[in-house]
């Protein structure tokens, strides 16, 4: 969780909070919002606090009720005019529905929302969480010591991949 939380207060720090809007789900056995789109704070270090602050959700990973989470997040306060990226963060395999978790990934994309699968570590087969991703090349895949501050790079440089500079991006979630 340590990774994630700094690959996440990284992409704050580099990309603000003007263009992009932030929610964060944690899942294991269950999955609940830590952070909404709606949520504002007075500076950046309320941001990075509340990213610290964020801890795991207990149980096997249960990929499908993420993304629902997910869904529900983006069908209720996404704006519209803004590009939609949903960043999934995973360490360990989903254990949940594979049929489920392909209908809401499928919904996701029907959509607009453009999911990249990011798998950390050993723990987790690469195809399992490609496969909730339409888009080609999009899958990131990174050993267990990933440098936080890189694999922030990496999944920005796919969350803007075919944007034009100065484009609003956002919203973002995070999914770990």
């Amino acid at each position: 969780m340590d990774k994630v939380k700094e690959t996440v207060k990284f992409i704050i720090k580099k990309y603000g909070v003007g263009n992009l809007r932030y929610a964060v789900i944690i899942y294991g056995s269950d999955a609940r919002v830590t952070l909404s789109f709606e949520r504002t704070f007075p500076s950046l270090e309320n941001w990075l606090t509340t990213v610290d602050n964020m801890r795991n959700e207990p149980g096997n990973p249960a990929l499908e009720k993420a993304l629902l989470k997910a869904k529900e997040l983006f069908q209720s306060s996404a704006r519209k005019d803004a590009k939609k990226v949903l960043v999934v963060i995973a360490d360990k395999s989903p254990i949940g529905d594979k049929e489920e978790t392909e209908k809401e990934a499928q919904e996701l994309e029907f959509a607009d929302v453009k999911i990249v699968p990011v798998a950390i570590g050993g723990d987790i087969d690469p195809k399992e969480i490609e496969k909730i991703s339409l888009y080609k090349d999009v899958l990131i895949v990174v050993p267990g010591e990933v440098d936080p501050t890189e694999l922030g790079k990496s999944v920005m440089l796919k969350v803007l991949k075919g944007n034009v500079p100065n484009t609003k991006v956002g919203p973002l979630v995070c999914l770990e």
